[in-house]
């Protein structure tokens, strides 16, 4: 399964045939999904380093002359959201001021 609402659409046929599988995040492990076998991917802290190299390639605030801005826009899933959640926390820790977030 893929992660997010692919592993959660695919848990209950997995778990009635006693398939053993992974996701590509932990975060889909439940007490429901005893064959589901716990990933290591970092798939959603990955997202924070975005911020992190826009903050690295951009202009200061000072060269700007405003502040640092961010936006996010992504589908809007379990995955995702997360995954955003992540990414909009790092934004924030390293000072950009968050301008627009939109899921579709």
């Amino acid at each position: 399964a893929i992660g997010g609402d692919p592993a959660n659409a695919t848990a209950p046929f997995l778990t009635k045939h006693k398939v053993v599988y992974a996701s590509l995040v932990p975060t889909d492990m439940h007490p429901t999904r005893p064959y589901f076998v716990a990933g290591g991917d970092i798939t959603p802290q990955c997202n924070m380093f975005n911020a992190l190299i826009a903050k690295m390639v951009l202009p200061t605030e000072k060269e700007l002359g405003r502040p640092l801005t961010y936006a996010l826009t992504t589908q809007d899933d379990i995955m995702s959201r997360q995954v955003g959640a992540w990414e909009i926390g790092a934004a924030i820790a390293m000072g950009f001021e968050i301008v627009y977030e939109k899921f579709f």
